[in-house]
């Protein structure tokens, strides 16, 4: 059993030596301190496995003597077991980390494949930003000299500008007082239209009353045209009375004659003609008494007539003097017409003279207004000239600004690729020392691995010679792996403390005690009913139902595996 102990502390000093081995493939500082910190600790478990290996030997000798020591020697077990699996951890992330450090190795020599053809594109990319400058260099003093140009320009046409705002400045003035004249003599047209227009009412009113008046005298006219008539027709009336009075004096005396003539002749016919001249007396004294009364009737009516005549004579006269009066006015009016039509047509000559002037100045302020406005047109395009030249100086300004910046940004540019092709270098450099360093660190530990390897075969045989007298129950080869051993070890259930017999059955006497729950047991034997044979704590043997718990396997690999060989490979 002693032995076996012995055997077991060897065999985890080899996997510790094994550990050891697979540290090769480490390249950063930290690895490298554990590299050397596990060498050391390496030689020193090498020299311990030398010693050990001396002393087995003589230990096999002592084995009977050794039981006492047994307890004791298994706590180490566990011990080492645990230390086993931390190992066993290290070294899968070492062989993980051997891996890293190959593909590291690749990736490097890759970046400094990257990094040379950098510095050559670096190197070119110098060369035409070098080209750019120069050609950036020559445009920036041409636009230079087109802002000079330009600015000059610029300061003719600012001076055509001012010289034209000037003369815009004193048509402006010019147009000013011709307005205020053209307003002054606008009031005065107007004033002369009022006052026309005012003559013209009076002159208006003034015929409106003519024609009233002529209209009386034409009344009057007709009212005296008629009383002449009527006077005309009683005196035509009065000739006729007359007429007829005459004409029946001269019958009455041509009767007499005749009479007179007939009493002459004879007496029969006197008698006739006084019988008719009884009868022409008597018509004559008819006519006479009509003739009287006819007179007495005209004489009345002549008196009416004369009376009329003289009345209309007096009204005739009246109106007379009414027209004459009226004739007088309306000369007066008439002088008052002509006078005022005398005076519309001075206001008439005066407003066509004033709106002669005002065309006059209209024509001169069109004149001016159409100078200004070339003026205007000519400022606007020479100060639109000026605008464009302005922009195109502050395009060409912008655009040696932005040359400027484009080769300060290029020489920042070649600046900052000069530092990267230095770092490059000082990077392939150091990448080249790391490799280099890597390598010779692999030849190192291929050295130290196959050293390992040896020791491990060693270990493996005094590991194999050593649990030869194991139960074949505890201890198999791996399935499809003869070079990995495994020992199986029995884990207590988390639920109870179950007993354990001195007999792979249940009986009221073979309980020897209690097994600790979560607790896991070196595997001695396994019956055929599935009971396990364990040892205890205390260092005592029982047995345990297959049900109280689980078997849990514990792997030892003597080999290498592929992902070590790989690393190897790529190393």
């Amino acid at each position: 059993m002693k032995k076996g102990v012995f055997i077991t502390v060897i065999c985890v000093l080899a996997v510790a030596a094994i550990a050891l081995g697979m540290l090769y493939y480490t390249s950063n500082e930290d690895k490298t301190r554990q590299i050397k910190s596990l060498r050391a600790d390496m030689d020193k478990q090498a020299d311990q496995i030398e010693r050990l290996s001396a002393d087995v030997e003589d230990k096999a000798l002592q084995i009977e003597g050794l039981d006492a020591d047994a307890a004791d020697k298994a706590t180490q077990i566990e011990t080492l077991n645990a230390d086993v699996a931390g190992k066993a951890a290290q070294i899968e992330t070492l062989n993980a980390d051997v891996a890293d450090k190959a593909a590291q190795i690749e990736t490097l020599n890759a970046d400094a494949a990257d990094k040379t053809a950098q510095i050559e594109t670096l190197n070119a990319d110098v060369a035409d930003k070098a080209a750019q400058i120069e050609t950036l260099n020559a445009d920036a003093a041409d636009k230079a000299a087109q802002i000079e140009t330009l600015n000059a320009d610029v300061a003719d046409k600012a001076a055509q500008i001012e010289t034209l705002n000037a003369d815009a400045a004193d048509k402006a003035a010019q147009i000013e007082t011709l307005n205020a004249d053209v307003v002054d003599k606008a009031a005065q047209i107007e004033k002369l239209n009022t006052d026309v227009t005012d003559k013209a009412a009076q002159i208006e009113t003034l015929n409106a009353d003519v024609a009233d008046k002529a209209a009386q005298i034409e009344t009057l006219n007709a009212d005296v045209a008629d009383k002449a008539a009527q006077i005309e027709t009683l005196n035509a009336d009065v000739a006729v009375k007359a007429a007829e009075i005459e004409t029946l004096n001269a019958d009455v005396t041509d009767k007499a004659a005749r009479m007179e003539t007939l009493n002459a002749d004879t007496v029969a016919q006197i008698e006739t003609l006084k019988a008719e001249v009884a009868d022409k007396d008597a018509l004559i004294d008819t006519l006479n008494a009509s003739i009287a009364e006819q007179a007495e009737a005209l004489k009345t009516q002549i008196a009416e007539k004369e009376d009329l005549i003289k009345t209309l004579e007096a009204d005739t006269a009246d109106k007379a003097t009414q027209i004459e009066t009226l004739n007088a006015d309306i000369a007066d009016k008439a002088s008052q017409i002509e006078n005022l039509n005398a005076d519309i047509a001075e206001k008439a000559g005066q407003i066509e003279a004033l709106n002669a002037d005002i065309a006059d100045k209209a024509a001169r302020m069109d004149a001016m207004d159409a100078d200004a406005a070339e003026k205007a047109a000519l400022v606007e395009t020479l100060k639109a000239d000026v605008e464009s030249k302005t922009a195109q100086i502050g395009t060409l300004n912008a655009d040696v600004a932005d040359k400027a910046a484009q080769i300060e940004t290029l020489n920042a540019d070649v600046a900052g690729k000069a530092s990267q092709i230095e770092t490059l270098n000082a990077d392939i450099a150091d990448k080249a020392a790391q490799i280099e360093t890597l390598n010779a660190d692999a030849d190192t530990l291929k050295k130290a691995r196959e050293d390992s390897e040896f020791r491990a075969s060693e270990l493996k045989k005094l590991f194999m010679k050593t649990f030869a007298a194991s139960s074949p129950n505890t201890m198999a080869n791996l399935e499809g792996n003869e070079n990995v051993e495994v020992i199986r070890r029995f884990r207590i259930r988390d639920d109870d403390n179950p007993n354990v017999r001195s007999a792979p059955y249940v009986a009221d006497d073979n309980k020897v005690g209690n097994a600790r729950a979560s607790q896991e047991y070196t595997i001695l034997d396994v019956s055929e009913n599935g009971w396990y044979l364990i040892r205890l704590d205390s260092g005592e043997k029982a047995w345990v139902s297959g049900r109280m718990g689980t078997v849990v396997e514990i792997e030892f690999n003597f080999t290498f595996d592929e992902q070590d060989e790989a690393a190897e490979g790529a190393e």
